[in-house]
């Protein structure tokens, strides 16, 4: 990196925070086109920015001794600007701040001032994609601070898109409702039974597919519920990586999930969706609100 042209942001969280997080890239991307963009990711969220336009450096980060290499690279660097919209402390944030020394670090502080610039104040809204869009206000970019379209940004690779294509096309002609059953959170996912009454309770048409989907783990879960509804036009799709589960939401005309990373992605392909949530308060202040 040369001096005077970086910009790291840093999302080391879940799949989830990495797709809110996205919109942020592109908007930095226009205020400042000539810095290059560095995400430091996680090794669960990584593979995201990886395929984002406007990312030009994607780093790993890992909690052992196999990070040292991308570390000593970070902290080599001159960065102009550290973002971090992790809006609570964080020890690892801390962490890496006092250890990397950007010119300017961005984040949240509290009892702990971590960051040389607080965000604090400048949070455009209570969702996290309106926290994690808080350095635009900082920077005071009006054209971006009221942009309407602040949906996820995913990119499918070509290869994945044509698999999931190929997979649905056997129901061509009909409606699919996708059904998510994994939420990878034992408080956020349905039981079986649920499902079925879930099911049953959407009187269905005859021109309507149900298609299952689910991580390997819940494989019995979801055997009960396609053998407990064998009067409906039921059937499993298995995807074999994110974005294929990512492709196949986009191909499906309604979804229906718990609450997790499925809800980011109908976000960013506008695709009508019936989320389930756990039944905890901040569930219902912060849920995805439209981003049409």
């Amino acid at each position: 990196m040369n001096k005077n042209n970086s910009i790291v942001v840093v999302q080391i969280g879940k799949i989830g925070d990495m797709i809110l997080t996205t919109p942020l890239f592109s908007r930095i991307k226009n205020i400042f086109p000539e810095y290059e963009l560095t995400v430091l990711a996680s090794e669960k969220n990584y593979f995201i920015p990886e395929l984002h336009s406007s990312v030009d450096k994607v780093i790993k980060f890992k909690k052992d001794f196999s990070a040292l290499k991308s570390f000593i690279s970070l902290k080599s660097s001159h960065i102009d600007y550290w973002i971090d919209t992790k809006n609570m402390y964080s020890s690892t944030s801390n962490m890496l701040v006092k250890n990397i020394k950007p010119e300017r670090s961005l984040g949240f502080n509290y009892d702990v001032r971590v960051f040389s610039e607080t965000l604090n104040n400048y949070t455009l809204g209570s969702h996290a994609i309106d926290i994690n869009l808080s350095p635009l206000n900082f920077f005071n970019n009006s054209n971006e601070i009221f942009s309407k379209n602040i949906k996820p940004e995913l990119t499918i690779p070509d290869t994945v898109r044509k698999t999931a294509e190929e997979k649905l096309s056997k129901f061509k002609g009909l409606k699919n409702i996708l059904i998510n059953f994994s939420a990878g959170s034992e408080i956020r996912q349905l039981s079986a039974d649920m499902w079925i009454e879930v099911i049953g309770e959407l009187k269905l048409d005859r021109d309507c597919n149900v298609l299952i989907t689910g991580l390997v783990n819940d494989q019995n879960e979801i055997d009960i519920i396609i053998n407990r509804c064998e009067t409906y036009n039921i059937h499993q799709i298995r995807t074999e990586s994110f974005f294929e589960f990512a492709a196949v939401i986009k191909l499906c005309d309604l979804v229906i999930t718990p609450d997790t990373s499925a809800v980011h992605v109908c976000s960013a392909f506008n695709k009508p969706i019936v989320a389930i949530y756990s039944n905890v308060k901040w569930n219902y202040e912060n849920s995805d609100r439209c981003l049409i």
